[in-house]
């Protein structure tokens, strides 16, 4: 065996490696758990999250600050369409800013009805954990065990929203028709 070919086995080899270490390396971060984030604080200062609603499906609503109003639609294009359902809507402020965050709290409270808890994520943490694009709102739905199962991105209409049922129904029980 010559010098050239020699070397030619070696790269050979060492690219074989390279591929199988690559598939290695992405198959874990493919089927790697997804940690469930940290308590956040709602527009009233109670802490709470997944944990929240422990052995139960959840569906939860990521968005931006400006996106904000998107929350309640979500809200209400789903509710009337389950029996019951989890929800968690969570606003995601990027900011460190005490008094913008206390400002933020007083709209929360003058236009989020009595009851609906907006968890304000002021670190972005589902947004990183989650990969979430958020110039659309987010809706991820996590099973009991609180992996999530799916992921979907847009307002609360059309395809969207039809493949976003179809989703929770495995999770949710879906309210019966009307009789004719």
């Amino acid at each position: 065996m010559n010098m050239a070919n020699i070397s030619m086995a070696r790269y050979s080899v060492s690219a074989c490696l390279r591929r199988v270490f690559l598939a290695l390396v992405l198959t874990g971060v493919c089927t790697s758990a997804f940690a469930v984030p940290a308590e956040l604080m709602d527009q009233d200062g109670k802490k709470g999250g997944l944990q929240d609603f422990s052995g139960k499906p959840v569906i939860v609503f990521v968005t931006s600050l400006t996106e904000m109003a998107e929350l309640g639609k979500w809200e209400e294009a789903l509710r009337p369409k389950f029996s019951s359902i989890n929800t968690i809507d969570i606003g995601d402020v990027n900011t460190s800013s005490k008094f913008i965050l206390k400002e933020l709290n007083k709209e929360l409270k003058k236009h989020v009805p009595s009851g609906v808890r907006i968890y304000v994520d002021t670190q972005n943490i589902w947004a990183k954990e989650y990969s979430l694009d958020l110039f659309s709102p987010c809706v991820l739905i996590f099973n009991a065990d609180h992996k999530m199962v799916a992921k979907f991105t847009g307002n609360p209409k059309g395809d969207v929203l039809d493949e976003v049922v179809a989703a929770a129904a495995k999770y949710f029980p879906l309210k019966a028709a009307p009789a004719k």
